[in-house]
């Protein structure tokens, strides 16, 4: 590792692994735009370099370490070589990740160690040697970037797919954990994404690029979660169809699992009993309590998207809330047009 290129001012500062391209140079963008001095690590210098070029104007002080966060001792090297210069951190973005794509069986060994290694260990290892420091000073935010996929199985990507449920399971414990501290701990879920890393995985071939959920960009991405970092939310998934897909994983009575009908522009409000049910945590004359429920998450998530993009589906939550209220559709909106925020409690 080298050491840090150039001094740190007196400004909050942002440490961003995975910096090189794709989302974690984006949301290195979004910090140094909201006036954060950055650290940036990754394994190439060359991008970085680039980037630090061009974020000079938004005023940040920019230091740049090569590093390989994959090796034993990494996450470790890299927070001496911040502390011996004395860097505060106020923020840590952990976007660094690895993929691959093709059966378990026919994988290289290798190629999963490393994944485990850079997805698992090392964003736990550097979360855990950031942690305490923020704490004790009682401020401090911590992205973990994650993936639509933690929501999902993954056939032909099924080490990549249990890393990114880890790391959503890992976010959520610790953000519970660290309420009331004044440091918050945000997880970010994007959908299939437009970058650099999706070619280097071979994932653009894959179930999770093929499948119906529409690719956003990597800037979308970053600015979404960024908003939802500042705000301190604990979970932030970019994407209308990514919010409702992941509504099972996320919706208080986990241990149901829910397939909503499939909903299509201009498509007639469909009854409550077209919702599916799987498991038998709940009985059948609950199925009602069981549709409201999602009605009520998935209003929440579609709360603040375009319009036109969620009219058809504001429609299905509201009339799923009707059968369960007992009243007709339109007496559902005319009651509840000024509320459907607060479905959910």
């Amino acid at each position: 590792m080298a050491e840090l290129a150039r001094p740190i001012s007196a400004r909050p500062v942002a440490l961003v692994t995975g910096a090189s391209s794709g989302i974690g140079a984006e949301l290195a963008r979004e910090a140094a735009k909201d006036g954060h001095d950055l650290v940036l690590v990754a394994r190439r210098r060359e991008p970085m370099e680039a980037l630090a070029t061009e974020l000079a104007a938004t005023g940040a002080e920019i230091a740049i370490i090569p590093a390989d966060l994959g090796k034993t001792g990494g996450a470790a090297a890299l927070m001496a070589i911040i502390e011996e210069r004395g860097v505060v951190l106020d923020m840590l973005i952990n976007a660094v990740g690895l993929g691959d794509n093709g059966r378990f069986d026919q994988a290289d060994p290798e190629r999963i160690a490393a994944m485990l290694k850079v997805n698992i260990v090392a964003l736990t290892e550097l979360t855990r040697l950031v942690l305490p420091k923020m704490v004790a000073r009682r401020r401090g935010k911590i992205m973990l970037v994650s993936s639509t996929a933690a929501f999902r199985l993954g056939p032909e990507m099924a080490v990549y797919y249990a890393s990114k449920a880890y790391v959503l399971s890992f976010g959520q414990a610790i953000a519970y954990e660290l309420r009331g501290t004044g440091v918050t701990v945000t997880t970010l879920c994007p959908g299939p994404t437009a970058i650099e890393f999706a070619q280097a995985a071979q994932m653009e071939s894959s179930g999770l690029f093929n499948g119906p959920m529409p690719v956003m960009g990597a800037g979308d991405v970053a600015r979404l979660g960024y908003q939802g970092l500042k705000a301190g939310r604990r979970v932030v998934i970019t994407g209308l169809v990514n919010k409702i897909i992941a509504i099972p994983r996320t919706s208080p009575r986990r241990r149901c699992c829910w397939r909503l009908p499939v909903i299509c522009p201009g498509a007639k409000t469909p009854p409550a009993s077209s919702i599916e049910r799987r498991g038998s945590c709940l009985s059948p004359r609950n199925g009602l309590a069981v549709a409201h429920e999602v009605a009520a998450e998935l209003l929440r998530r579609i709360e603040g998207e375009p319009h036109g993009a969620i009219g058809s589906l504001r429609d299905v939550a509201v009339g799923i809330r009707a059968a369960h209220v007992g009243l007709d559709p339109a007496g559902a909106h005319r009651v509840d047009r000024d509320r459907a925020a607060k479905f959910g409690g």
